[in-house]
C-alpha cells in the first residue's frame, strides 16, 4: 500500500495489517476511498518485531462519518467473544500505553535536541575564548 497522504483522517486502528486491509476494503466496497497506513516492518520476514505498531484505516475528511458508521455497524455484529470487558480492558490499556510511549519518545527527543544545541554553543564559546 502506498503511504497515506496529508490530508486524511485516521477512523480506526487495527493489531494487524490483514484487520485493517479487510476494513478498508470493506469501505471501498461501500464506495469510500479508504487505504491502510504503511509500515514496512509489517511487511518483513520477522514481523514479531513489529509487534507494538497498529496499522490505521484512513479516509478522507468528507468520508469520517459514514466510514465510522460502517465500521461501527460491522463491529457490533462479532460475537460476544470477542468483546468481552477484559478484551476491550486490555485494548483501552494499550492505547494509553501508546500514548505514553508516544509522550515518551517526544521528551526524548527534546531533551537530545537541546543536550547536542547547548553541546555545540558550549564548544563554540569555549573554543572563542581560547583564541
Amino acid at each position: 500500500m502506498p503511504i497515506p497522504l496529508g490530508g486524511l483522517v485516521s477512523i480506526a486502528e487495527y493489531g494487524s495489517k490483514f484487520e485493517a486491509d479487510v476494513a478498508a476494503n470493506l469501505l471501498v466496497d461501500h464506495g469510500i476511498r479508504a487505504t491502510t497506513s504503511y509500515d514496512p516492518a509489517l511487511n518483513s520476514v520477522a514481523t514479531y518485531y513489529a509487534s507494538d505498531r497498529t496499522v490505521d484505516v484512513v479516509v478522507l475528511p468528507a468520508d469520517v462519518d459514514r466510514a465510522r458508521a460502517i465500521l461501527d455497524e460491522v463491529q457490533t455484529d462479532l460475537p460476544t467473544a470477542f468483546s468481552t470487558p477484559e478484551l476491550d480492558e486490555w485494548r483501552d490499556d494499550a492505547v494509553a500505553h501508546r500514548a505514553r510511549s508516544k509522550a515518551l519518545v517526544r521528551a526524548v527527543a527534546v531533551v537530545l535536541m537541546v543536550a547536542v544545541i547547548g553541546g555545540s554553543l558550549l564548544v563554540g564559546l569555549l573554543s572563542a575564548l581560547r583564541s
